[in-house]
């Protein structure tokens, strides 16, 4: 009897310094915040019009496709002679994928400039040939590149408000004409 005792007395020492534990991993989140239990329960955890912009990185410079500005296929009649023009176009910041209007609103905030700008360019440039020499002046756009995570905040029952990543953006920013000049003869 004494032995059983024994054993029973074990184990309830033994139990009970790992329900603690139990009862707190089972309280654990999941990768959104939501407690685990809640976040088998869509029903209870809905997205709100609230959004945050974070980890903003600036990238690369990137370039558009080459547009002609003028050309000669003939050949220029003396030397020195100038091939040069001018042409406007219409370049623009642009986001890679398609967001809500509140998420662009809190991108716009992040960056310090709007996502959705658009620019009318007057593309200008000039180079001298030689007699007999033709050539073409091309301009594309350059745009630098922002990365970011927009998140969207979802709420409900008690213990279900949490920021969920909604999506990772890259952004072009307009930033200057790119000129290039072939010259063949």
């Amino acid at each position: 009897m004494k032995k059983l005792l024994k054993y029973f007395l074990s184990f309830a020492l033994i139990f009970s310094v790992f329900t603690p534990s139990l009862l707190i991993n089972a309280k654990e989140s999941d990768e959104t915040g939501c407690p685990i239990s809640t976040a088998r329960e869509p029903i209870d955890c809905n997205p709100t019009n609230s959004y945050r912009t974070k980890n903003v990185k600036k990238g690369k410079v990137v370039y558009g496709d080459f547009k002609t500005i003028v050309e000669n296929t003939t050949g220029a009649k003396t030397d020195g002679a100038t091939l040069g023009g001018s042409k406007t176009f219409t370049w623009g910041n642009s986001v890679n994928v398609s967001i809500s209007t509140a998420a662009k609103n809190s991108l716009n905030s992040a960056l310090g400039f709007s996502v959705s700008s658009s620019y009318s360019v007057t593309a200008s440039y000039s180079i001298k040939l030689k007699k007999g020499q033709k050539g073409r002046i091309k301009v594309r756009p350059a745009y630098d590149t922002y990365t970011a995570t927009i998140d969207n905040y979802y709420s409900g029952t008690v213990g279900c408000n949490f920021w969920k990543k909604y999506k990772d953006v890259t952004v072009k920013k307009y930033s200057h004409p790119d000129y290039s000049d072939d010259v063949w003869y």
